[in-house]
């Protein structure tokens, strides 16, 4: 699967943090799931609820919040920008609805 396979020039923004590591092969494998679901959800013209919740339970809408205040500072505190790109460009792979 292109997700699993694609090398990222970000890459070593992710894996110079452990928890920004972390979310991402988390959302490596909701995008996976996403992306095999992806044609059904188009085709029913449904809203991916199943992913969202996933991404929830994982935490990752606080990935933008500052870390002082408990969120990982995706975009927020310096060199956060590159990691939030890989994010969600992976997560866009999986499924763009």
């Amino acid at each position: 699967m292109m997700i699993d396979t694609v090398a990222s020039p970000l890459a070593t923004t992710a894996g110079a943090d452990p928890a920004i590591a972390s979310t991402l092969a988390q959302v490596r494998r909701i995008a996976a799931a996403a992306a095999r679901g992806a044609a059904a959800i188009d085709h029913e013209g449904a809203f991916p609820t199943v992913e969202l919740h996933s991404l929830a339970d994982m935490g990752f809408f606080g990935a933008p919040v500052s870390r002082a205040l408990g969120g990982l500072g995706l975009g927020i505190d310096p060199g956060g920008m590159d990691a939030l790109l890989q994010i969600l460009t992976t997560l866009g792979w999986g499924n763009l609805s």
